[in-house]
């Protein structure tokens, strides 16, 4: 591993048997972990002795945290609704307890696998780190096997145009999805940007929602 910290943080698929059984199998790469027990999914070993009203205390302790609740509320809509009619249904009863039941459906991977606070948000570190973590990341995503890859963060992205991790160069334009390879990907801002000085969305989860279901069949 090229890196140094105080510690690795463990991503991946959350609960492998129901991960397959998803119709729509989603792979977020996003770019690092601050904390080993920021997430749920941490620490796999040590949690899957835990009992589940322990692992939702876990998950509750986090929930206010702006990237993992745009994710999984993205997650929900894309694995239950079918269009726009739907989404607004989805998007109405979607809360905590949904949330924590979409964790285990989805996979997560950081390209920065280490956790030091000191360096956490420098852009140049994850890209650079995403760049030295190519072969890792490429035999996380050949194991995990997703139906689509949503790329969130510039620093992320830019690392995987610049270093080909998914085979061939593609375009880094946001909300577009994208066939290269035998892969679907989707770039997007991180789920935590807020909106830019002239107040516009930049984690539009509405208008992923409609490319997504717009160009993509499963």
């Amino acid at each position: 591993m090229p890196e140094s910290g105080k510690g690795y943080i463990l991503d991946g698929i959350k609960n492998p048997a129901i991960y397959a059984e998803q119709k729509l199998k989603l792979l977020f790469v996003l770019s690092e972990g601050y904390d080993k027990a920021i997430w749920p999914f941490i620490n796999i070993e040590v949690e899957e002795q835990y009992p589940i009203e322990r692992k939702k205390k876990i998950f509750s302790s986090h929930w206010k945290s702006r990237t993992m609740k745009n994710v999984l509320k993205l997650s929900f809509n894309l694995l239950n609704a079918s269009n726009m009619t739907e989404y607004q249904q989805t998007n109405s009863i979607f809360n905590k307890e949904k949330g924590f039941e979409t964790l285990q459906k989805i996979a997560w991977i950081n390209v920065k696998k280490s956790s030091n606070r000191q360096s956490e948000q420098d852009n140049n570190l994850i890209y650079n780190t995403a760049k030295q973590n190519k072969d890792i990341l490429e035999l996380q995503i050949e194991a995990i096997k997703p139906d689509l890859i949503l790329l969130c963060g510039n620093s992320v992205i830019s690392a995987f145009v610049d270093s080909q991790i998914l085979g061939a160069k593609f375009g880094s334009k946001k909300q577009i999805l994208q066939k290269i390879n035998d892969k679907n990907v989707i770039c997007l801002y991180h789920p935590a940007a807020r909106p830019n000085k002239l107040k516009q969305k930049r984690w539009d989860e509405i208008k992923i929602f409609e490319t997504i279901k717009n160009n993509f069949s499963f």
